[in-house]
């Protein structure tokens, strides 16, 4: 792997108080992309595709890098029911009878949930994180094993701030993922705990100057997971101006 210094500057600035994470509960999520693969489906994503400036190729690409990015892995529990519906009404159109099925409540059913919380923000890249593996069968423990040379992200948001933004994505934003407008009034959340994991990913950035971005020097990126090489976060010029570029250039051949 490699372990040379970015050419592009640090990935993410030193924290003035840099949190101290115990290594026994941390966990870890290793790479199964090698770098050589992690490499090439980045030189893709920048240069390939309508999407991409036609003069992509002479961006200026730097070499790809492992980084061990910190998450935190936020476990809940969520209870969910519902009351049972009014019997009988009426609507501006006339009556309505609510049938036996209706008024029966709902029993309340509980299941486990695992939120992903970044443990480190104020990046230029924010990796999506919701695909990520992170049950227990994926991960190995962090004490005795021996990290890929890489770049470490230190985190900069602690397990009670996980806690509690995790808990904003279950129940307290219409956002979630879980959809708090549908889950009703008689649901129910608690957080029962928190583990760091480093997960593995790729990122190559480039600096690219040409005709989809006239205003001067455009700074972009690709990050990949190392487990199955999904892109997680990507940065490219403006999509309109390349895909103009491409249909300009067919109509001048004609």
């Amino acid at each position: 792997m490699r372990a040379s210094s970015p050419r592009f500057g640090p990935f993410a600035p030193p924290l003035a108080e840099p949190l101290v994470s115990d290594p026994g509960a941390t966990w870890v999520l290793p790479p199964r992309l090698p770098l050589d693969d992690a490499e090439a489906r980045c030189r893709a994503e920048i240069q390939s595709g309508v999407t991409r400036p036609r003069d992509s190729h002479r961006a200026d690409l730097e070499p790809c890098f492992l980084l061990w990015f910190p998450v935190w892995r936020v476990r809940a529990t969520v209870t969910e029911g519902r009351a049972p519906e009014p019997r009988d009404g009426a609507t501006p159109f006339g009556r309505f009878v609510a049938d036996e099925a209706a008024r029966a409540p709902r029993p309340f059913v509980r299941r486990a949930e695992t939120v992903p919380i970044a443990a480190r923000d104020g990046l230029a890249f924010a990796p999506a994180l919701g695909a990520l593996p992170l049950a227990d069968e994926a991960l190995v423990a962090r004490v005795g094993q021996r990290l890929d040379p890489g770049v470490v992200i230190a985190p900069s948001r602690d397990r009670d701030e996980a806690l509690a933004a995790a808990q904003e994505v279950l129940r307290g934003s219409p956002l979630g993922r879980l959809g708090a407008w549908s889950r009703g009034r008689n649901s129910a959340v608690s957080v029962d705990g928190a583990e760091l994991v480093l997960v593995a990913m790729f990122i190559r950035r480039y600096r690219y100057t040409g005709e989809a971005h006239p205003e001067g020097v455009f700074e972009g990126h690709v990050v990949l997971s190392g487990h199955d090489g999904a892109v997680l976060d990507a940065r490219h010029p403006g999509a309109v101006r390349a895909i103009a570029q491409r249909v300009s250039t067919l109509f001048r051949r004609r």
